[in-house]
This record gives structure tokens, sequence and C-alpha cells, in this order.
């Protein structure tokens, strides 16, 4: 959805056979609900990603999402609004630009009187955990030309704000807000951030294309001849 927002003023077909591949879905599946659970152990989840250069004019995409326990009630997916020369500075740009509400959600959270144990992080580049932890120390020709102001994400993991910890590709929740996911691996994000068994539901999952419009099985059925 973030995606097509981009392309409102210059659609093509291949825009449009997205839109028809949301539309379904919403037609699918109006019921699903979000329901949140919190932990006793006082941590918070974030999961930050981005897709490197996946807009018309090589901007990158951020997605991420956080959870307290099982859930996620806040849910990001944004183009990037500068231009990045690699998947490392991506993510380095992805998580400057989620870091003030990570702060900020932490400060409420203790305001209210809650407990909080841990902020963590959780990123699938390793290169750009290294940065954020270390700053200038894990600096090469590559990356001195990123601005000392994404530093700041080290200055707030030294202050001991936010920790940053490593993920699995696979394990990252918010690839889904950053790239469109399919199948089993959907179904397991979609879980994870709706709170939702990961068992694959008995409903139709597959569309068909009609006239450029993706089409969901259940409503292609045909009735069964007279004899």
């Amino acid at each position: 959805v973030a995606f097509l927002c981009t392309r409102v003023q210059n659609p093509d077909e291949d825009d449009f056979k997205k839109l028809g591949r949301c539309l379904s879905y919403l037609q699918n599946y109006p019921d699903i609900p979000l329901t949140l659970e919190a932990s006793k152990d006082g941590v918070i989840k974030w999961w930050v990603d981005a897709s490197f250069a996946v807009h018309s004019d090589y901007k990158s995409h951020t997605g991420a999402c956080m959870s307290l326990g099982k859930g996620c009630p806040i849910n990001i997916s944004s183009k990037q609004k500068i231009n990045t020369r690699s998947s490392t500075e991506a993510e380095l740009v992805g998580v400057n630009d989620v870091l003030a509400l990570i702060l900020w959600v932490r400060h409420f959270l203790e305001a209210q009187g809650f407990t909080i144990t841990d902020n963590v992080v959780y990123q699938d580049n390793m290169s750009s955990i290294l940065l954020e932890k270390n700053g200038r120390q894990s600096s090469g020709k590559k990356t001195r030309h990123i601005e000392i102001r994404y530093f700041f994400i080290t200055d707030n993991v030294h202050r001991k704000k936010a920790s940053i910890e490593h993920c699995p590709t696979e394990e990252m929740v918010s690839d889904s807000h950053t790239k469109p996911t399919q199948g089993a691996l959907f179904r397991k994000h979609r879980g994870t951030i709706m709170n939702l068994p990961t068992t694959p539901p008995t409903g139709p999952q597959e569309c068909v294309e009609a006239d450029g419009i993706q089409t969901p099985l259940q409503n292609q059925t045909q009735p069964a001849e007279s004899t």
C-alpha cells in the first residue's frame, strides 16, 4: 500500500495488478483481528528492515514494527527521503528514521509507571549493526561519507536507551513491510504481527488473473452443467 501511494501520479499496468492483489486480499480476509498481549519481562522489541533502491528514483524503503509480547501495535512502511549508496547505508538510515519513535515509546511507557528492562532493535544486516554499535570504529572507506547524524544511534546504544541485536532474515518480521512476501513466509510474519495462529488457513490462498485484476479463486466457481 505504501508503495502504491507513491505511484498515484504515474501508475502503470503493473501497479494496477498490485492494487488488484491488495483489494483481493482485503475482500477475502475482512475479519482478521489484531490481538495484543504484553509479556512481563519489560522488553520492547523492534524489527527494522530496509529494501535497497526499490523505488523508481532509486530511494530505499524502510519497514518497522514493535511488540511488547505478542502482536504489533506499531507498524511502519515508508519511503526513505534520501538516496543511499549501499544496503548497509539503507539499513542505517532506516534505523535512524525510526529511532525517535523507539526512544519515545520507551519514555512513554516509563512515564506510565512500567519498568522497561531493554529496548531491543533487531536487524539482519551485520555491517549496519557494527556501525550502529561502534560508530566510527567500524567505519571504512565505503562508509566514511555517511553523515555523522546517523551515529546518533551509537550514542543511544552507549547510553543504554536501546540495544541492537542480529536477527536472521527469515525471522525479520518487518520484511513484509519492505517487500511483497508470499505463501508460508507471509503467513508466518502476519501471524506474528496480528497474533494469529501460523497454521495455514482453510480458505483459498491463490489468486488468478482476469483482465489485469487478481481475482480470488473462490469467486471463480462455475455453475454445474445440467443434464
